[in-house]
């Protein structure tokens, strides 16, 4: 069902930029040293785009992209529902919630790649004393889908570490395996540093950094930045642990319920948040090693959250594809009190726990209500709803036969999905020059004034009309340009993905 219900929604779906920066990237891209070229100003390991590069040896073809994404989400749901040790009911829920189901499953990125890596890891993970070779060439795959898949791969293996030194006494190792695990090890460490180099930024990349701390930097005080910037950053466990967005708006994607507009029930979103966290660290106390792999895990998330980049609600899935990884996981492990005991807790705290503990059952069916809930809504809107505009504008620009003129495009990120769909380049203002993804070193962003001057330009020296596509509506005139509105597209889930179209002739 699954399977099915997922073609007809990839089949409905409208890729955005995200989706096809990195395959316009593949396309472009002569070589696999001239892709590694230009993914040093992505920020992202480059085991996706390297997958992209060879479907892209085969076709230009964007759809080809949904149907690999497509057969990844598919394999990823197979794996989680044949070996995960969870209850029918539970696998059910889980498979439709919004990640599974919306976000890794129609929205073609590299995040699903590494949620195939993780399930997988998880799958053979009751065998890993055998199997630490294999695990480690996950772990390697999966260090190398994205930054948050690099902090689990590292997570994860820390607490294979942490376990083997626990435990050294009980599974001893012979030489040959000893000689395994040596070169399991060397194998991960390999991968991380790789991946690790490739998304260090140059010093001329231009990546947007934490937009919500530069926000509150130009009208905050030091404290009340830290303060709100802190706040901001506790707020992503509620929104990954209960991601109902704004449900009274066709634009819900990136929304939160409880944080999308009023102040109070923001303040309640960050209590909810902190609850959720502490509830989770009593479900796993009584599992030491699952408590490590949990913890470190998402303080590792936040803290590169709160450091370097706030993100959105797809990078967020990850604290709660952690939590689920530490639920499956724990199944495996006998329950101990040995830190409740060391810290020496009052009886009462002792019976909390237990209490807790005991309802854990409960907790985790109502989070997977939850997301199922989520998963169809957001589902149903991407059916109801174009997801970007851009395929239709496409679409319209063929039909009308104006695929062979000279397309200017601004801003370039939200009009450069045309360049795939078209399978040619678009003139970008922002960067002066005709090209097909947006490079990230020598953006200078242009008003619309600055956009009608080089369309003036071009129709000069090129001596012919120009199509302008804007994802705003133009409100200001040139006089020696006679502008005039084609068409607009301004029905799109994604707000900045709406289009309006027109057609600039030189005034003679």
């Amino acid at each position: 069902m699954f399977t099915l219900i997922s073609l007809i929604g990839m089949i409905n779906h409208e890729m955005w930029r995200d989706e096809l920066q990195a395959w316009l990237i593949a396309v472009n891209s002569s070589s696999i040293p001239g892709l590694f070229q230009t993914l040093k100003y992505e920020g992202h390991p480059a085991l996706w785009h390297i997958c992209l590069y060879v479907i892209s040896r085969f076709t230009h073809n964007p759809i080809a992209m949904q149907l690999f994404h497509f057969s990844i989400s598919v394999g990823s749901i197979y794996v989680f529902t044949r070996f995960s040790t969870f209850s029918k009911s539970h696998k059910v829920l889980f498979v439709f919630g919004y990640f599974p189901f919306f976000e890794y499953n129609l929205i073609s990125r590299s995040y699903s790649l590494g949620i195939l890596f993780i399930f997988l890891f998880c799958s053979l993970f009751p065998n890993r004393y055998r199997n630490y070779l294999i695990l480690s060439v996950l772990l390697a795959l999966l260090a190398n889908t994205s930054i948050f898949g690099w902090i689990i791969s590292i997570c994860l293996a820390m607490t294979l570490i942490l376990e083997r030194i626990i435990n050294r006494n009980a599974n001893k190792l012979n030489s040959f395996e000893q000689g395994k695990l040596a070169l399991s090890l060397s194998i991960f460490m390999t991968s991380v540093m790789i991946a690790f180099v490739q998304m260090l930024p140059p010093s001329d990349a231009q990546f947007h950094g934490n937009k919500g701390q530069q926000a509150l930097q130009q009208s905050s005080s030091a404290l009340l930045i830290s303060v709100k910037h802190l706040s901001s950053t506790l707020l992503t466990v509620w929104k990954s642990y209960i991601p109902i967005p704004k449900l009274f708006e066709h634009d819900f994607w990136n929304t939160n319920i409880l944080t999308a507009e009023a102040i109070p029930l923001s303040a309640l979103a960050l209590i909810l948040s902190i609850t959720l966290l502490f509830l989770s660290v009593i479900l796993f106390i009584r599992k030491p090693i699952i408590l490590f792999l949990y913890l470190s895990g998402t303080f590792s998330i936040l803290l590169f959250i709160h450091e370097v980049y706030l993100g959105y609600l797809r990078h967020y899935g990850h604290l709660f594809m952690l939590f689920l990884v530490c639920v499956w996981l724990s199944s495996y492990y006998k329950q101990s009190n040995i830190l409740i005991e060391k810290m020496r807790v009052l009886e009462s705290i002792k019976s909390f726990v237990a209490y807790i503990s005991s309802r854990k059952i409960q907790y985790f069916t109502g989070i997977l209500y939850i997301h199922a809930f989520a998963g169809i809504f957001a589902f149903s809107m991407d059916l109801i709803h174009p997801f970007s505009a851009s395929q239709e504008v496409a679409s319209f620009i063929r039909n009308q036969q104006l695929d062979k003129m000279l397309i200017v495009g601004s801003s370039d990120t939200a009009v450069s999905p045309l360049a795939a769909w078209l399978d040619r380049e678009i003139y970008y203002p922002d960067i002066r020059r005709s090209a097909s993804f947006v490079p990230w070193n020598d953006r200078q962003p242009v008003d619309s004034q600055g956009v009608l001057n080089q369309v003036s330009q071009l129709t000069t020296q090129n001596n012919t009309d120009v199509l302008l596509v804007l994802n705003y509506q133009l409100n200001l005139k040139k006089s020696d340009l006679t502008i005039t509105e084609l068409s607009r597209f301004d029905q799109s889930i994604v707000s900045s993905e709406r289009y309006y179209l027109y057609l600039a002739q030189k005034n003679r």
